[in-house]
């Protein structure tokens, strides 16, 4: 059977072609604007400077060994994450500023996950003029020895980047992974060395090519963004103030751009940023309306967009419907970028959020995130 070579599409969305310029009609809102604002929408991003991820066979006890690296004021600091075959993760640091801030995260992405803080954690992790390099050495909860080196030969070694697709049925979020300075380890240029309690071990290879190169199942990458979208909600918003003088509000670490139609305040963007500087920027067409303020029976249909500066990763289209007091807001997802598998998987995510406004200043929100 012939070995499948993969292609990482380079073209991205462009926001501003795709949103393309759209209103909303005055005739949508009631006589009386409020000047405040509600928004259903959170982010959650994970800080990791770089990781590393690599399959093999024929230990007792794991099967995969990744390492991430956190900068925390210019010092790097590492979590390594040994993957267990019975199904419990193992997780190896030498400091507590890796969890910090990131206790429910580590719990929600790795349940059944140990904490474990060795002495001593020895690596390092580059790409340099040949090739991509990395070394880890520690000891297991078990006194196990645990060492890995890789070793590329790869000069001017290529590096993309892709939407990591997403396989769990059911989250509390949409997992937005995108991997910049990414790669996949040659199999026939690299030097590979893992060795767990004196034991040499194989890595395993892909079952497919990557752009024409034979793979092993590890893989890299030097800058990767991580954030949860919209986590499931169900409670009270309560109202943005806005000032009339500024259409830009800072609320729950976000920032809004608002745009001024008439005398209803809408929402034309939001953007986070994460340690590393990097901005996400979602982007609407026509803007999101001010939900105090929209008519009964209404219908208003729209664009989405995300992007990371300035490139376009994520696009699709928004609904809004009004029936009394109740507000359904339903977003879904239909473009992406950098695609490694051919199933789009992120069209099978649909968020909807029920509001139901209670007062000027009080919205009752329930969100939640849909699967096909």
């Amino acid at each position: 059977m012939r070995t499948q070579d993969i292609k990482i599409k380079k073209a991205a969305i462009n926001p501003k072609k795709f949103l393309g310029i759209a209103r909303n009609s005055l005739k949508k809102y009631k006589d009386s604007p409020r000047f405040s604002i509600v928004s259903p929408f959170n982010f959650m991003f994970d800080q990791i400077n770089s990781l590393f991820m690599i399959v093999f066979e024929d230990d007792s006890l794991y099967y995969q060994i990744e390492l991430q690296i956190f900068k925390i004021n210019n010092v790097e600091y590492p979590l390594v994450i040994l993957y267990r075959k019975d199904g419990l993760k193992d997780l190896y640091y030498t400091d507590k500023k890796v969890l910090e801030d990131r206790e429910n995260m580590v719990k929600d992405i790795l349940p059944n996950a140990s904490l474990n803080q060795p002495d001593s954690i020895d690596f390092n992790m580059e790409v340099d003029d040949n090739g991509f390099k990395c070394e880890i050495f520690l000891k297991d909860k078990f006194e196990r020895e645990i060492e890995i080196k890789i070793d590329e030969m790869v000069p001017d070694r290529e590096l993309y980047s892709f939407l990591v697709p997403s396989s769990t049925k059911e989250l509390d979020y949409f997992p937005l992974v995108y991997l910049r300075q990414f790669g996949m380890i040659h199999r026939d240029l690299s030097e590979i060395l893992i060795k767990i309690d004196n034991k040499e071990l194989l890595p395993v290879g892909a079952p497919f090519k990557l752009e024409g190169n034979v793979i092993y199942q590890s893989r890299f990458s030097l800058d990767p963004i991580m954030c949860n979208w919209n986590y499931n909600f169900e409670g009270y918003l309560e109202a943005i103030d806005v000032n009339m003088s500024d259409m830009s509000i800072f609320n729950n670490n976000l920032i809004y751009k608002l745009i001024k139609n008439n005398n209803y305040n809408e929402i034309k963007s939001i953007s986070a940023s994460d340690n590393s500087n990097h901005i996400l920027l979602f982007e609407f067409s026509p803007p999101i309306p001010n939900f105090l303020s929209l008519k009964d029976k209404i219908k208003i249909k729209g664009k989405f967009s995300i992007s990371i500066e300035g490139t376009g990763i994520i696009a699709g289209e928004y609904q809004i419907t009004t029936s009394g007091k109740k507000i359904v807001f339903k977003v879904d997802p239909s473009k992406a970028v950098h695609q490694i598998s051919k199933i789009l998987w992120f069209e099978t995510y649909k968020w909807i959020a029920e509001l139901e406004v209670i007062n000027e200043n009080t919205v009752k929100c329930i969100s939640y995130w849909k699967r096909n």
